[in-house]
């Protein structure tokens, strides 16, 4: 398994790549205030969950240190599916 380095800077990579794709909507996508508010929606959300999952992996619970190569998979599934989910909507917004 990496190391939690590698992890954190696996997160803030992807984070950055998502809210780089964002920006990129935002600006070169149609001008309408809703889809700006939309859009910076997602960069909350993804932000949110960027901070989360780094709290998640400084602090990990009793129950999570039992079995920990399952609890950081987890926790790069989960960043995963939120990147996956914010290309989706943007994907959708788009058509």
């Amino acid at each position: 398994m990496a190391n939690l380095r590698d992890l954190k800077k696996d997160i803030n990579f992807l984070t950055g790549e998502v809210i780089e794709s964002c920006f990129l909507q935002k600006h070169l996508g149609e001008k309408d205030q809703n889809s700006d508010q939309e859009i910076n929606q997602w960069i909350e959300d993804v932000i949110k969950t960027r901070n989360d999952l780094i709290n998640k992996i400084n602090n990990p619970d009793e129950e999570d240190k039992k079995n920990i190569k399952k609890f950081y998979r987890g926790i790069r599934e989960e960043m995963i599916a939120k990147a996956e989910e914010v290309f989706q909507k943007m994907e959708k917004s788009e058509a």
